[in-house]
């Protein structure tokens, strides 16, 4: 994989005019999907009662602590700073300066101030691109894929920063990475198999972002890999979990009776 999709995220999420709000900028393609009217309304209700709940508990948590705490505002202004520094740095390849704005971002989400979706959901897609950039040492790997998954933030006990309205994610660049972890033979001694590690651990946690509506392709291409000869592999089951997606179950329908027998056949 080239640099070039991490760079057209790059393009969407800030310039290189750090002095840009980026709290202005209109959601776009890759963070959003068409949804009803209907659906918008209640939506937007929905992110105002979060939104206002998590500012409820801000206030209250700022009240209690003996200094002065940074406006919204301000701290809003140093996330476009911190941004803007990473996007530079992604930039120009500087993989171990981006390491050093990576632990400042880390330290901004720890402070409860909120995130306005769309510069979350964009900053999700910058690092799962990054993710998947070639000849990347696994120790920075593991560190995008924690910013990864601090960022979307998905805890069973607490409602999501995203939805799939939020955020969509592509499938197949990941997939391609994948794949030579399916034929267990080829990966004893490949030396990336810790990147690889990582990586399934990164499409774990995205396969509630991948679009619905490419299912039917996805099974297209991991349907025929059961066969008498790979069924015994084990990999194969995990794998295609880590890409199936949660919403519309319906859609699994579509798999054709052939391939249904052919399975059952094994």
């Amino acid at each position: 994989m080239q640099l070039d999709p991490v760079l057209d995220v790059l393009s969407s999420l800030l310039p290189l005019d750090t002095h840009r709000d980026v709290f202005d900028m209109e959601d776009d393609a890759i963070s959003t999907t068409a949804v009803s009217s209907t659906g918008d309304s209640e939506a937007l209700s929905l992110d105002e009662l979060a939104m206002d709940k998590q500012r409820a508990a801000l206030q209250s948590y700022i009240a209690s602590v003996p200094y002065q705490c940074e406006s919204e505002e301000e701290i809003h202004n140093k996330l476009e700073y911190i941004v803007g520094r990473i996007v530079i740095c992604a930039e120009a390849k500087n993989w171990l300066v981006m390491a050093t704005w990576d632990g400042v971002l880390q330290c901004w989400l720890l402070m409860r101030y909120p995130m306005p979706k769309p510069i979350r959901a964009k900053l999700v897609r910058l690092y799962y691109e990054l993710c998947l950039l070639p000849g990347i040492e696994p120790r920075v790997l593991r560190s995008w894929a924690d910013m990864f998954t601090r960022l979307l933030a998905n805890k069973s006990d607490a409602r999501r920063k995203l939805e799939t309205s939020d955020l969509q994610l592509p499938w197949k660049p990941m997939w391609r990475v994948l794949q030579k972890e399916i034929w267990v033979k080829t990966r004893f001694h490949d030396a990336t198999r810790n990147a690889v590690n990582i990586l399934l651990y990164v499409a774990e946690q995205s396969k509630r972002y991948f679009p619905a509506e490419e299912i039917p392709e996805m099974l297209s291409v991991f349907v025929p890999l059961v066969t008498q000869q790979t069924v015994s592999v084990l990999d194969i089951p995990y794998h295609g979990s880590g890409h199936v997606i949660l919403p519309s179950p319906d859609t699994y329908t579509s798999v054709s009776s052939c391939s249904i027998q052919d399975l059952g056949s094994l």
